[in-house]
């Protein structure tokens, strides 16, 4: 017995050994589970980095400590998956004060030992990397200029926890005492 499919005026015909076989192949391909989060913190434990999606154009990037705490935390405009870096590719510096402001307020920071831009390194495209600290805190702002204003492309913000030594950077600058 020969079945007609759907689209009989193409004059296909399968055969209903190869009709019952191709159903069973796609039931046995939809029911096959990739492997989700569940899955692979059962098989390969906690992750030591997550990203989220901040606001529509904006990712954090979550660094943890030998804890499971969260030690370093990386605000920066949206990209694929493992793409580095665009030159052009900026956040406004009012809106990255906003986001370091959710991940750690002002009050938690602790005693501000080096003022955020007190120290400055010139970089490319105009840009530069400025370093704050605090007694609780690290923050690292990239900034730059190359085809439009000057904006903000990475902000990072590094907690002094003893859990997150591998994440604190040390000072390349001694603060001098007030």
């Amino acid at each position: 017995m020969k079945l007609r499919c759907r689209y009989c005026r193409l004059g296909i015909t399968i055969s209903p050994m190869r009709h019952a076989a191709g159903l069973l192949a796609f039931f046995l391909i939809a029911l096959a589970k990739p492997a989700d989060t569940f899955d692979l913190r059962r098989l390969y434990g906690a992750p030591e980095i997550e990203r989220f999606q901040m606001r529509p154009d904006v990712t954090l990037t979550v660094a943890y400590g030998t804890n499971g705490e969260a030690c370093e935390f990386e605000i920066e405009p949206q990209k694929q998956f493992l793409q580095l870096p665009v030159a052009n590719e900026m956040l406004s510096k009012d809106l990255v004060d906003q986001l370091m402001n959710e991940i750690a307020p002002a009050g938690s920071r602790g005693k501000e030992l080096m003022p955020l831009g007190s120290v400055v390194v010139s970089g490319s495209c105009n840009g530069a990397v400025t370093f704050g600290e605090y007694e609780n805190v690290q923050i690292e702002l990239t900034y730059g200029r190359c085809e439009k204003e000057i904006g903000v492309h990475a902000a990072i913000v590094t907690l002094k926890r003893p859990t997150c030594e591998k994440w604190y950077k040390k000072p390349i600058v001694t603060p001098k005492p007030r």
